[in-house]
Order: C-alpha cells, then structure tokens, then sequence
C-alpha cells in the first residue's frame, strides 16, 4: 500500500482505507465502536493540537455523530456486530454545528468554534489523507494484519498526517489481535505457546 500511487515500478498498487470508526475484528466478532469513538478523539486531539474547549468539542461531535446514526442503540451499549458500511468523517460537521447551537455560546463564540472544529473535519475528509480516512470501510483487516503486507507512507507530505494514519493503523492492529485471541481458539492456543507466525 502506497497511498498517493496507484502503481509502483509497474504493478498496480492497492489503495489503503482506514476508516477511523471502524474497529479492527476478525470476520464475525463484535466490536466496541464507542471505545474505538474515544481513541480516534484522543489520536485526533493529538495530531491537531488545540486548546480551550475544542478538544472537549471534538469528543462531544464524534460521539453524537454515532449515537445519532442507525446503529446507535448497539454503539451506547458498547459491543455490537459489524455493519456493512461505517459512517464516513465529512458526516459529522453537521452534528458538530448542532452540538455547538446547543451549547449556548454567544454567535461570536460559536463561530469562532465552529470554524476551527469545520476546518479540522474539513481537513481529515480532503487530499490524500480524505482518501484514506473518509472512506465507508477501511482495507480488509485479515488482508492487513493477516498477510504480508508493506505499507509506504512517503507520499503523505506533513508528518502528522503520517503520525495519525500510523497511529489507526497501530490502533487497528492492537484491535484486530485481541479480537484474533478473544474469538479464534487456534490463534489463542499458538499465542500461548508463543507460536506465532
């Protein structure tokens, strides 16, 4: 995977998909999609450094934006089944609008904070890093985290885009090997052999 190429030295090149509301599982498993919320706010908040009430801003505007989707009764109670497609990152600068109107601050302040939070999703959902982050569904997780599998970042030019793309990905992995170990008794068994592969 090369995001930004779609061929290298000839062969076509697999575009990378990670959609940071998508928690990494093995086929079948459920996922806690509201743990994952929290993470992708902390990794976001990380990677955009801002002060003030933005960050508490940004949390608040994640997690309305999946308790407001369909499957937002599963997404409050924690573990629910994987959905076919995941809400994409550009849908929540609407939520984060109506978050802000709820909260009461004078026009003054409510733009101020509503430009900086629209400039922050805006930025995630464009260019190279909207390819890869405001997708329906991320790259298969078993092709990923089950094959060999090279990722090339050098095409993503600010550092904390590739930051953020390698935290997901770091984040997915983590995700994917304790739902491997928490559903799959013969991953489970060779992990406590210390016979992986």
């Amino acid at each position: 995977f090369m995001p930004g190429v779609s061929s290298f030295e000839g062969k076509r090149v697999e575009q990378l998909k990670i959609n940071p509301f998508q928690p990494a599982a093995i086929e079948g498993a459920s996922i806690d999609m509201m743990t994952r919320c929290e993470q992708f706010t902390a990794l976001v908040n990380a990677s955009l450094p801002s002060s003030d009430v933005l960050p508490v801003i940004m949390d608040e505007t994640f997690f309305t934006f999946l308790k407001d989707q369909p499957f937002g009764a599963d997404f409050m109670q924690g573990e629910m089944p994987q959905i076919n497609e995941y809400p994409k990152i550009e849908g929540a600068i609407e939520t984060a609008k109506k978050v802000l109107k709820n909260r009461g601050y004078t026009d003054e302040v409510t733009q101020g904070i509503g430009a900086a939070v629209e400039t922050r999703l805006t930025y995630l959902s464009r260019g190279k890093r909207g390819e890869i982050l405001n997708v329906r569904n991320s790259t298969s997780w078993k092709k990923l985290f089950d094959e060999t599998t090279v990722i090339n970042l050098s095409r993503l030019a600010n550092p904390k885009d590739r930051a953020l793309v390698m935290s997901l990905i770091l984040l997915a992995l983590q995700e994917y090997r304790v739902s491997q170990y928490s559903n799959d008794s013969k991953y489970r068994k060779e992990a406590s052999q210390n016979k992986l592969q």
